[in-house]
């Protein structure tokens, strides 16, 4: 017969190694092992240079980010839109899936940046879901769209008359129609210290207002670029108004908090665009730095729960301030990230990832 003064130490012990062994497993495996690791580039996927669908594929890519420019009024895709999309899905047994941006097009000419207004009416939400129904019957392999980039910035969506709630009209429309054919639908895409946290509060209004009870978006898609070029992908920012890759449980808390009442259920994060550039006015990131940092980025991802994509921007640099790719500016020259990250995609792949490396907080 037992006696219970020296039962309990034994159950006690056994309990607390429960407890251990439960919080290494957690903290040792990943959050999200069924992560989408892509690259987000238009001119790398340019008929009849075939250079960036051969980097995608020899990185073993899942996701492939490309712009479709779109012009108010447009209700199909021009002829030159279906060259470019059909480059980057003309690859038999390709490794990776495409994910198409719809958005409008900013100019840059000598005096500045020309801003595109957004979708601001009825009959232009009309004409844009035409757009959207005719790309996903042209292209069937497409399964994976996005509704407009950054809306929270200037840049993208000029017009600052209730551009959240214009925008949560925008995606509504999309969910219906894109749903019908099966197509997953990305929301927000939202630039990171452009007051993401009251975009995404307003766009819960108003579906409360509205009375939907239908979701708006099968993921809510942001881009963690760092506030500092420097800093690593697992700082947090006291700044409430920033809403980065450490910042992710504040990201789920105010997701939860911004829909609850409403359709919107499920908050499955992607991580559409980031990137650190190697620029010489970027505060002196090396191309070794950048290399790391990317590394780093990517295994905080996997480790982190119900994160379902990390993309980075551009396979090529640009000739400005955005050399965050892996190839320099005209494909020269692979940079150190290019083998960092290769060998790290393998390490994610396989499950060899320490998540307990991070911050608790940062996952």
């Amino acid at each position: 017969m037992f006696r219970l003064h020296s039962f309990r130490p034994h159950l006690f012990s056994f309990a607390a190694g429960l407890a251990v062994a439960f919080l290494i497993a957690v903290l040792t495996s990943a959050a999200s092992p069924g992560l989408a690791i892509g690259v987000a580039d238009n001119n790398a996927f340019k008929p009849p240079d075939p250079r960036g669908v051969a980097a995608a594929e020899d990185l073993r890519l899942s996701l492939v980010r490309v712009f479709l420019w779109y012009k108010p009024g447009q209700k199909t895709l021009t002829a030159i839109q279906k060259e470019r999309l059909g480059q980057a899905l003309a690859v038999k047994g390709r490794s990776y899936r495409v994910l198409v941006n719809v958005t409008g097009k900013p100019v840059n000419p000598p005096d500045g940046w020309n801003s595109t207004k957004g979708i601001t009416t009825a009959a232009g939400r009309a004409d844009y879901v035409r757009f959207l129904v005719n790309l996903v019957r042209t292209f069937p392999a497409v399964k994976d769209v996005s509704i407009w980039n950054e809306p929270n910035s200037r840049t993208f969506w000029s017009s600052r008359y209730k551009p959240a709630e214009h925008y949560a009209a925008l995606l509504a429309a999309s969910y219906d129609a894109l749903h019908r054919y099966k197509v997953r639908v990305y929301g927000f895409e939202l630039h990171t210290w452009r007051s993401p946290v009251t975009w995404i509060r307003t766009v819960g209004a108003w579906m409360r207002a509205t009375h939907r009870m239908r979701p708006l978006f099968d993921y809510a898609a942001t881009h963690p670029y760092p506030l500092v070029n420097t800093e690593v992908p697992w700082f947090r920012h006291r700044q409430p108004g920033v809403v980065s890759m450490g910042d992710v449980q504040r990201l789920r808390a105010l997701l939860r908090t911004a829909f609850r009442g409403t359709g919107q259920k499920r908050f499955p994060i992607a991580y559409t665009e980031t990137g650190w550039t190697t620029a010489p006015v970027a505060h002196q990131v090396t191309p070794a730095l950048q290399a790391s940092r990317m590394a780093q980025a990517l295994e905080l991802a996997y480790c982190q729960r119900d994160v379902h994509a990390f993309v980075s921007f551009l396979l090529m640099d640009g000739d400005d301030y955005w050399q965050t790719g892996f190839f320099s500016y005209g494909w020269s020259v692979r940079k150190p990230v290019y083998h960092a990250y290769k060998r790290e995609i393998a390490r994610v792949r396989a499950g060899h990832v320490n998540c307990s490396r991070f911050p608790r907080a940062s996952l």
